[in-house]
């Protein structure tokens, strides 16, 4: 696997927050300082013409793209390290102009102190913002005699105020969250911290959580590169040319730095086998996860099942027992 790097923003201090956003149609990335008067920008990836959007207070820890709106949220005020009493989450709504685009309205949606990740989900009664809290307050970096909270709110694009609502209370040191669609199409969030993983779901607008995994959680790297034996084809749904001794190196470097991450990579589907074990060097935890009958064989009239292969890292088995590794599977 060949990959190509390019520097499009150059001389940032302090730069945190990265996430593409959708304007006009138009994919752009958007980059963001955490620095005091930290700055903000808005980059052409075809171009990679970079447009700073505005000079706000910096302490920018997430940007999140608002779907059907020209418009950014983002965190301000969230200076390291953990100075964040002040943290904000913050609306900008953008328009062109000469080429590019510029603020043409910055709203303060909702004064939230310590918030350290944000994220909308969208629901049956509409779309709510998710704020997740750090804390509720520090003397230093180093209290933490205070637990996080994750505040909800219904988020209307024709008012300039969210309604935050505290929905748990118990989660230290936040850090961890992730967005995924429920069997019914609407959105799950899940977090996590010192106390492990939850997840909080929506039903008639009231918000239940979850306790999924108790240990301790931070952010995890899931990939899901195509399956060895079918990204050879001309098929131009999967990326073909994923080179199986640099992925292995690259899961090394992940296990040398301590990084947890979980794996889909191989399966099998009747008798056939997709792939090779990845290697017993590099220590992960292979489980296969029956996905059901595979629809392309049941077309030439087969009954066969797939199963798919998920590995875990080394550092997930040594903080997690079996039992609570097949919690992790299952929540995923």
């Amino acid at each position: 696997m060949k990959c190509r790097k390019s520097e499009l923003v150059k001389d940032v201090p302090g730069l945190y927050a990265v996430t593409d956003v959708t304007l006009d149609g138009k994919e752009y990335y958007a980059a963001a300082s955490e620095n005091r008067g930290g700055r903000v920008y808005l980059v052409d990836p075809v171009t990679q013409k970079a447009t700073e959007l505005f000079g706000g207070q910096g302490g920018v820890m997430a940007i999140l793209n608002v779907k059907g709106e020209n418009a950014v949220l983002f965190i301000e005020e969230f200076y390291p390290v953990f100075d964040s009493a002040t943290a904000k989450v913050v609306k900008a709504d953008l328009e062109k102009k000469d080429g590019g685009y510029e603020v043409s309205k910055r709203t303060v949606l909702a004064e939230i102190p310590y918030v350290h990740r944000i994220s909308l989900l969208q629901e049956k009664e509409g779309i709510y913002l998710a704020a997740g809290k750090l804390c509720k307050s520090k003397t230093d970096q180093d209290d933490w005699s205070t637990s996080g909270t994750m505040e909800i709110g219904k988020y209307d694009p024709t008012k300039d105020k969210v309604e935050m609502k505290q929905i748990y209370d118990g989660v230290t040191k936040h850090h961890a969250m992730f967005v995924a669609k429920n069997k019914e199409g609407f959105d799950d969030l899940y977090f996590g911290g010192t106390e492990g993983v939850f997840r909080a779901t929506c039903k008639d607008s009231e918000w239940n959580v979850e306790h999924l995994l108790s240990v301790p959680t931070s952010d995890i790297v899931y990939m899901d590169p195509p399956y060895q034996g079918v990204c050879a084809t001309r098929d131009s749904r999967y990326f073909s040319g994923i080179n199986f001794d640099e992925f292995v190196e690259s899961l090394e470097d992940l296990n040398r730095r301590g990084i947890d991450y979980i794996i889909s990579y191989d399966g099998s589907c009747g008798d056939k086998q997709y792939g090779n074990d990845l290697p017993n060097e590099l220590g992960l935890r292979k489980v296969m996860l029956n996905a059901g009958l595979s629809s392309q064989a049941l077309l030439l009239g087969k009954k066969e099942v797939t199963y798919e292969a998920l590995y875990l890292s080394p550092n997930l088995q040594n903080v997690a027992q079996p039992k609570v590794q097949e919690q992790l599977i299952f929540a995923l």
